[in-house]
């Protein structure tokens, strides 16, 4: 699937090198990065576990780069610092230009907005070495709001990538493998296995989807690169020892914010929900002719349907109230979620061909549940 992207990075091999490597990927990030690089800093972790730390400037106009190093340079970590530029926008890209320079075996993306606890260097070495299984790795992210959070937070939080992480249907937090609980994990915080990410390039994954470029509130390539690596053999993991913190300022916790917010994943579940679809294919508990029923044409009656039971008059007065009514968000949710169909309404269906027959992605065995283990 083309990503648009005509530079696509060509990984070196070298030998696996045990460690962990922070990448920081920042926009515009100098009011945010100075309590992020102290926690960084802090790390407590054994002498003998190799680890750096990248930040990667995302086409920033202001100091990021200046406040990043003052801070570092105030403390006395070992690790090394490396400060590099990607002037092209975009949280995928700037990811790619990060772990093209990456040293070591576990990658850990720390948002500019993200407070690591001081044993999560140490942790995600300790979890990701014991076993090579692990793709991808998470844990629970904790709220830290500027203001007192309004009423309506409480229901949408894990929508800010705060809080457990839990099933995608139940709500329950499982530790361990969770790959077949829920299957992915949120970009803060998310660690990736160095090798298996290489791996699946060089197998010819391409990703189509992308995580937010400067204000703009996209979203997609993280679960896309957890379903990836779930489609092509490795697990995902949670472990709540992985704490971090994630600072919300005031304009996040604005109801026109979190409106773009689920305007945005209408649009990504689009791209998503094919992936889902080719993980549950080939499993005993999953009907296959279902899914193969499951085309454009169904998924866009069933968004409408979503939609027709507002009814019209409800969504127009719903679109412009006021009120935070919590169902406004996933009346938008499901309007932006129409218009993607309808937009790739003549590629929708060869996509999901595409996925299902892709050279990465791994033959799975029948299994009894989805809640097995893959071998």
């Amino acid at each position: 699937m083309g990503n648009g992207y005509s530079d696509f990075p060509r990984y070196r091999k070298v030998k696996k090198l045990n460690g962990v490597s922070v990448i920081i990927c920042t926009y515009n990030g100098a009011d945010r990065l100075t309590e992020t690089i102290r926690h960084i800093a802090n790390q407590k972790v054994n002498p003998d576990i190799l680890w750096e730390v990248i930040l990667v400037d995302n086409a920033s106009t202001d100091n990021s780069k200046e406040v990043t190093q003052n801070e570092w340079n105030r403390h006395k970590c070992k690790a090394k610092l490396k400060i590099i530029d990607q002037p092209i926008p975009g949280k995928q890209l700037a990811l790619e230009k990060g772990y093209e320079v990456a040293k070591y075996e576990y990658w850990l993306t720390c948002d500019d907005d993200n407070w690591l606890e001081e044993n999560f260097v140490q942790l995600t070495y300790e979890i990701m070495s014991s076993n090579e299984k692990i793709g991808v790795l998470g844990g629970p992210n904790e709220a830290l709001c500027e203001l007192d959070p309004p009423e309506w937070f409480k229901w949408f939080q894990k929508d800010y990538a705060a809080g457990p992480q839990g099933d995608i249907y139940t709500g329950k937090v499982s530790e361990g493998n969770i790959t077949w609980k829920r299957g992915f994990v949120w970009g803060a915080g998310m660690i990736v296995r160095k090798s298996a990410w290489e791996k699946l390039i060089a197998d010819g994954f391409r990703t189509s989807m992308s995580c937010r470029k400067g204000t703009e509130l996209s979203s997609g390539g993280d679960s896309e690169a957890c379903y990836a690596l779930v489609l092509a053999g490795w697990h995902v993991w949670y472990d709540n020892r992985l704490k971090l913190k994630h600072c919300m300022p005031a304009g996040r916790l604005d109801w026109n914010y979190l409106i773009r917010l689920f305007s945005g994943f209408g649009v990504a579940t689009v791209g998503l929900e094919l992936y889902e679809k080719a993980i549950k294919l080939g499993h005993a508990d999953t009907d296959d002719e279902e899914i193969y029923k499951q085309d454009w044409k169904y998924e866009f009656k069933r968004a409408v349907k979503e939609l027709r039971k507002y009814g019209l008059r409800k969504i127009l007065s719903l679109r412009f109230s006021q009120d935070n009514k919590t169902e406004i968000p996933m009346l938008e949710f499901y309007l932006a979620k129409v218009k993607e169909l309808w937009k790739d309404r003549k590629e929708y269906n060869a996509k999901f061909e595409e996925i299902k027959k892709a050279t990465w992605k791994k033959k799975f065995l029948r299994t009894k549940s989805r809640s097995s283990q893959i071998s």
